[in-house]
């Protein structure tokens, strides 16, 4: 676990493992985070509308600034997460607005090394571990799931598909607009997408976690689609699947969505 903390205008970093626990000064104060997330912001506003060539250039310009964040937060912990598989990571202040699984270290994505979840406090691990031991052992067997999906008046038309898809995935059911409730969801998004870029990336998502892998495990397997180009997004007309591949190694498009809470398999209730 790494867990951050804001002192004045400085952060303390803590790494939690196995083998103990142990604390840093960070060199990465408030003005610093506040102006490269104002970088990462205007990177990021620019992409969805910039050409092949021009997006090119946006991904390389977004890495030079995630690795900046990476050698101010992730780097002074290297040796005690070099063997970690998980990372739970425990943010602070404005922290909160940063995508740690994609923060690069000059040659990959932080996700492409480790499976990366958040907690909005330490103390929920806790009720994590509650919860396991009180469900027992991870279900095995497929089981009936409730998919909700809602178009927002017409705003989000690929949410209904989504649903759809993801009850036929699991052998549930759907609740579809007005006969949708809210439910609390264990993956969010730091800022607005593109509809059918979310529609693929929980395409992804849930197809990885039908296949047997943790939460996390499906979480950093869609990371790593998308990052690779290998998503199979398409337009209105079911067509130009390598272009939306293509676009989607951004990290504008994938970074945003992150796994708040427990990075386990599925239980049943």
């Amino acid at each position: 676990m790494l867990e951050f903390f804001r002192v004045g205008d400085s952060f303390v970093g803590f790494a939690i493992t196995r083998d103990g626990a142990s604390s840093v000064r960070l060199d990465m104060d408030e003005r610093k985070v506040r102006e490269l997330l104002r970088a990462l912001n205007f990177n990021f506003m620019t992409a969805p509308h910039a050409d092949a060539r021009h997006l090119a250039d946006l991904t390389a310009r977004a890495n030079t600034i995630l690795g900046q964040f990476h050698a101010g937060l992730i780097a002074p912990f290297s040796d005690q997460i070099a063997a970690a598989t998980t990372i739970l990571v425990v943010p602070h202040g404005n922290l909160h607005y940063v995508s740690f699984h994609a923060l690069h270290d000059g040659r990959t994505y932080l996700a492409a090394t480790h499976n990366v979840s958040y907690l909005p406090a330490a103390s929920h691990l806790i009720a994590i571990r509650s919860r396991a031991e009180k469900t027992g052992t991870a279900t095995a067997a497929p089981f009936a799931m409730l998919a909700i999906g809602h178009d927002c008046g017409g705003r989000l038309p690929n949410a209904i598909e989504e649903a759809r898809e993801v009850a036929r995935m699991w052998g549930g059911t759907t609740l579809l607009n007005s006969a949708a409730t809210r439910a609390s969801s264990i993956v969010a998004s730091l800022w607005k997408i593109e509809d059918r870029c979310g529609s693929d990336f929980m395409r992804c998502f849930y197809s990885a976690l039908r296949g047997g892998r943790t939460k996390g495990e499906a979480l950093s397997a869609t990371y790593r689609e998308f990052m690779d180009g290998r998503v199979g997004g398409t337009d209105e007309a079911g067509s130009a699947r390598e272009k939306y591949g293509d676009r989607y190694v951004h990290p504008y498009y994938w970074a945003p969505y992150m796994l708040i809470g427990d990075p386990g398999m599925l239980r049943s209730i």
